[in-house]
């Protein structure tokens, strides 16, 4: 009889052990999404800064064209060259400046790492931890 009660009492320990070990992989892992979720936030911030970056240089190269416009009807009036040279060279510089803006943005956002690699590490940092390998 003492044998069952031993049986028991460490069948019980065994569950009370598996309960809690399922707690904590539980409580590990919704830490482990709230940090995935917060880089991932920062990340978007950043990208949100270089978008904005690209709609910036659309803008410089749509107010280019207006420029462009602008020239070709001021340009012979007020610099004595033709309307087409002074809408050309304002026109080109304009475009040229809005052309930069956005090529910078575009490149930083195919830089932009999405991967949130902070959270994965510190993962891969417990996983050792707890398994000691």
């Amino acid at each position: 009889m003492e044998s069952r009660g031993t049986t028991a009492t460490i069948g019980g320990v065994v569950a009370t052990f598996a309960h809690a070990a399922e707690l904590f992989v539980r409580g590990e892992a919704n830490k482990a999404a709230a940090m995935a979720q917060a880089e991932l936030r920062e990340k978007a911030i950043r990208a949100g800064a270089d978008v904005g970056l690209v709609a910036a240089g659309t803008a410089v190269a749509y107010g280019g064209v207006l420029t462009l416009l602008a020239a070709a009807t001021l340009g012979l009036r007020r610099v004595g060259l033709p309307d087409w040279l002074a809408a050309l060279t304002v026109g080109l510089l304009a475009a040229g400046g809005g052309a930069g803006l956005a090529a910078t943005g575009g490149r930083r956002l195919r830089q932009a790492d999405a991967v949130p690699r902070r959270t994965i590490e510190t993962i891969k940092d417990d996983v050792v931890e707890i398994t000691g390998q």
